[in-house]
């Protein structure tokens, strides 16, 4: 887990957030996919107000021959804290 933020073209803050590294998880087989080229999975935790802001800004910088998908699984997931 790292803490970061993300910014805009200008360099001004879009929202901070909190990155997460884990392995890939295949929905269909329910298990960690371990191949040669080691698939990586990155979730992105954001304040809910600022998640559609950033899921634009990273699908409208995303170069097209990369294969990486980008993806909105917060239907799917949730983040809750206890201070």
């Amino acid at each position: 887990m790292r803490s970061t933020c993300f910014l805009d073209q200008k360099g001004r803050i879009l929202t901070d957030a909190l990155l997460w590294k884990i392995p890939f998880v295949d929905p269909t087989l329910d298990k960690v996919v371990a191949n040669k080229d080691e698939e990586i999975e990155y979730l992105i935790d954001v304040p809910g107000d600022s998640a559609d802001l950033l899921l634009d800004h990273l699908k409208k910088y995303k170069l097209r021959r990369t294969k990486v998908n980008i993806n909105d699984v917060s239907q799917d997931m949730s983040v809750h804290c206890v201070y």
